[in-house]
């Protein structure tokens, strides 16, 4: 089999894991994993490897696939001088990895999760009322004063309390910043859990017909239920309206916003179009562009929450984006070439970050080093 038509095969089981296939592909596909024993039987090895959320750090470099020559066949998309299985064992501590790297030594990293690699630096978590004055959330402090309005930061979750019948106009400005997460608990009931590198506005008291905050960053929300005063979610390029639900939002990509509902309705208003969305729908917008309503999956748009990155067919540098907003790292990737390479598995942002490098290098394709003052971290291929 010629090594592009490998390649072509195995992008399109990962698009069909991610439900990011055409129809005209996905039936090619189903046809093949229909009629062909050995690719079915890849097919069946990938979904149980990827889609085990127990799986801890699994890496595959979708640019290498270990094959053995099979029977001719051909399609539409591709032709196949044939295909074997993708050979998948257990390497060390529950990682994965292909036959060839099973025969590399493996480095075990046994650092606890709550240690900090040298080159984070915890920056601070802050609230800037709207009289500018900044307030330091990044420690638990059970009674800060803002005005009328006490403040209650204990467990990383801020909640608020007005002190009187005084209430305080305008919006305060909430930044959680790269290596940190947070929660905010609103005056009407409303929870956020708040992803790294996100900035919410929002007011100490709802005045009007309306709820209303911004959102840029990432957050999941459980608003709460008001039929007579909507809540709307300001995003850089779109609102979204709700009663009371629970949804996602991500506007990571300064480019494109969505919006994954989980439970109720939502409708979302970008670029002069509206759509509604049912429970398991995602609303995608890309600038200037429709919004295309989508079956998303939960483990790969919320595992953020606990902890867990999903990578399906994804490039190395949006893996890397996504390691720098978890650890608040600076990263480089020294080949620009390297940057394109495809590969699936998971992060666990929850263990120290060399345990998702040494897993990543584990694929023999990748390899990394900080710089001298462990300011910067270099990614280059093996």
């Amino acid at each position: 089999m010629r090594e592009t038509d490998v390649h072509r095969l195995h992008e399109l089981m990962i698009a069909k894991l991610s439900e990011n296939i055409s129809s005209e592909e996905e039936q090619f596909l189903d046809q093949l994993i229909a009629t062909d024993l050995e690719i079915r039987h890849t097919w069946q090895e990938l979904k149980i490897m990827l889609q085990d959320a127990n799986m801890q750090q699994e890496w595959i470099p979708a640019a290498t696939i270990t094959v053995m020559p099979q029977r001719r066949s051909t399609s539409g998309l591709f032709c196949m001088a044939g295909f074997a299985t993708m050979i998948i064992i257990g390497i060390g501590l529950g990682a994965w990895g292909w036959w060839n790297i099973h025969r590399s030594s493996l480095v075990q990293n046994a650092l606890s999760s709550t240690q900090i690699p040298p080159v984070v630096r915890q920056r601070q978590i802050t609230l800037q009322l709207t009289n500018g004055n900044i307030i330091d959330l990044s420690r638990s402090q059970p009674a800060l004063s803002a005005g009328y309005t006490r403040l209650n930061n204990t467990g990383q979750v801020l909640s608020f309390i007005n002190n009187g019948s005084y209430m305080q106009p305008g919006m305060n400005h909430l930044n959680v910043p790269p290596g940190r997460s947070y929660q905010l608990s609103l005056s009407d009931g409303t929870k956020i859990w708040i992803n790294a590198d996100t900035q919410i506005d929002f007011p100490f008291v709802f005045t009007g017909n309306t709820r209303e905050i911004s959102i840029k960053g990432e957050a999941y929300l459980q608003v709460a239920t008001d039929n007579n005063h909507p809540f709307l979610v300001h995003t850089p390029h779109g609102t979204v309206r709700v009663l009371g639900t629970r949804f996602n939002v991500n506007t990571y990509d300064t480019s494109t916003v969505k919006i994954a509902l989980v439970e109720g309705a939502v409708s979302f208003k970008g670029h002069e179009q509206t759509v509604h969305l049912r429970p398991g729908k995602e609303a995608v917008y890309t600038r200037n562009r429709s919004i295309q309503v989508r079956s998303f999956n939960a483990d790969t748009v919320l595992g953020w929450r606990s902890g867990k990155y999903y990578f399906l067919n994804t490039r190395l540098s949006a893996m890397m984006e996504v390691l720098e907003r978890c650890y608040g790292v600076a990263v480089k990737i020294d080949q620009p070439q390297l940057a394109q390479e495809p590969f699936a598995g998971v992060l666990d942002r929850n263990k120290h970050i060399t345990v998702f490098l040494n897993n990543l290098r584990n694929t023999g394709m990748v390899n990394y080093y900080f710089d001298k003052d462990s300011t910067l971290l270099h990614i280059r291929r093996s």
